[in-house]
């Protein structure tokens, strides 16, 4: 009876090694693909952005999405940090400007899409 238990035993932790390894590959897979898409969005999203600013396209809409083109802009924020260990009344003394890069903003349209996972 030992024996058989021992062999049963060893069975498993060569099953459940398996099993481990067979996890941390399909993780590494997963990993390599969004890495993967992730680029592919950021070139696509770079190359919308520079055709879009170019032609003047605010919007585009199909029956799958919406893609907005958000220009370059400014603003004003407060240095709070600053602001609050010198003296509140002073905001206007205390605001910087930074700026706000261009982008490109897409919405899925259909319901569906927005949950689907592949």
């Amino acid at each position: 009876m030992l024996p058989e238990l021992a062999t049963q035993l060893d069975q498993t932790a060569t099953e459940i090694e398996q099993i481990q390894t067979a996890i941390t590959e399909k993780i590494r897979d997963l990993q390599v693909d969004l890495q993967t898409a992730q680029k592919r969005d950021s070139d696509l999203r770079t190359q919308l952005k520079t055709v879009m600013a170019e032609t003047g396209t605010k919007n585009w809409e199909s029956e799958l999405f919406s893609i907005t083109y958000v220009a370059p802009s400014t603003r004003v924020i407060v240095d709070s940090k600053r602001l609050k260990e010198e003296n509140p009344e002073l905001y206007s003394k205390y605001s910087k400007e930074s700026k706000v890069t261009d982008s490109v903003r897409i919405t899925l349209k259909q319901e569906e899409l927005k949950g689907e996972v592949h």
